[in-house]
């Protein structure tokens, strides 16, 4: 678990067994809430957990205002997802081959991100947050012959120490710098949106709740019914789903294309079927599987062809979007 002060940069690192609302809610207690009392708010993702009932619940007893970020754009909560990142990377420097041994180099991950200067402030965390510079080991004396003696013990316990502070410095710089990279690599942008434009909607973060056998399609056009700030916008879905996105996963459609243009999206015609309150609800129904393929550059990432009911032209769709479904074990029979 990654807890970020969002004022001085603070990360507080928790290994955790379990994510549940209520497991966060007690390591939090000890870890933050014993030390510096309940925040002003929160800001986290919209997993289950966040916007269940046990955490809204708490939030508003102990007086914390709960912030949730857009829909599936986790940059939202940029500094917590920014630490989260660094973690990563450090982590992946310390690790055995069996990865077990992560928990046991929280703590050295947790002082260097503490102790680096932030590009925001100019400050350390650890400066803003407690007034002043955490000492780390600053000099360690040469290992003595022994081990099995008290003193070799404490000079090689204190040499972990430093091996692992410097290691995770210098594992935080490679982070920032390859991280930087990759952001300005895929950084443009942001379209500007109005009321009213219709765009196209990533859908391969939201989840359907119909039976396994529809298959909602991987990209659909929704209207543009509000535009809260330069980077979300919020969208006609259907009820169930959080209306407002990240623009990142918008893209602006082509209202009157030219006849000999072929058109980036296209998507079959939806079905009426009556739901159990007899309202008509637009559906996609598979028909049938009718090839697979390996995905090209994509490695072992297989996709279908998938005939659509009430729609002449299949479409290629990834493997994964038809798991334990009829139409697809019955293709697997054949």
């Amino acid at each position: 678990m990654v807890l970020t002060d969002r004022l001085s940069k603070y990360v507080q690192l928790e290994a955790m067994t379990s994510m549940t609302a209520e497991a966060c809610a007690e390591r939090f207690k000890e870890c933050w809430w014993r030390f510096r009392g309940f925040p002003e708010y929160i800001i986290s993702d919209r997993g289950s957990d966040w916007v269940g009932q046990f955490w809204a619940t708490l939030c508003r007893i102990v007086g914390i205002e709960q912030r949730l970020s857009t829909a599936y754009h986790p940059q939202s909560d940029g500094g917590t997802e920014r630490a989260n990142q660094e973690v990563q990377a450090i982590l992946r420097t310390f690790i055995a081959f069996d990865q077990f041994d992560w928990p046991d180099h929280l703590a050295a991950c947790q002082l260097a991100l503490n102790g680096r200067d932030s590009s925001v402030t100019g400050m350390s965390p650890n400066s803003l947050l407690l007034g002043y510079e955490v000492n780390a080991v600053q000099r360690v004396e040469a290992p003595t012959p022994s081990a099995t003696t008290g003193k070799g013990r404490a000079v090689a316990f204190a040499q972990r120490l430093r091996e692992g502070t410097e290691l995770a410095q210098a594992a935080i710089a490679f982070a920032q710098q390859r991280l930087e990279e990759e952001s300005n690599s895929h950084r443009r942008p942001a379209e500007r949106f109005q009321v009213g434009d219709k765009v196209w909607l990533s859908l391969r973060y939201i989840k359907s709740p119909r039976p396994s056998k529809k298959l909602d399609w991987v990209t659909a056009k929704y209207t543009v019914v509000a535009v809260p700030t330069p980077l979300t916008v919020t969208l006609d879905v259907p009820r169930g789903t959080h209306p407002t996105f990240h623009v990142d996963l918008v893209e602006r459609a082509a209202t009157d294309p030219l006849p000999s243009q072929a058109l980036t999206n296209t998507e079959p015609g939806p079905l009426l079927v009556e739901d159990e309150d007899g309202v008509p609800q637009e559906e996609y129904i598979v028909e049938e599987i009718l090839a697979a393929k390996n995905a090209r550059g994509q490695g072992k990432r297989r996709n279908v062809l998938v005939k659509w009911a009430g729609h002449d032209q299949p479409t290629w769709e990834p493997l994964e979007n038809l798991q334990e479904t009829k139409v697809l074990a019955d293709y697997e029979q054949k």
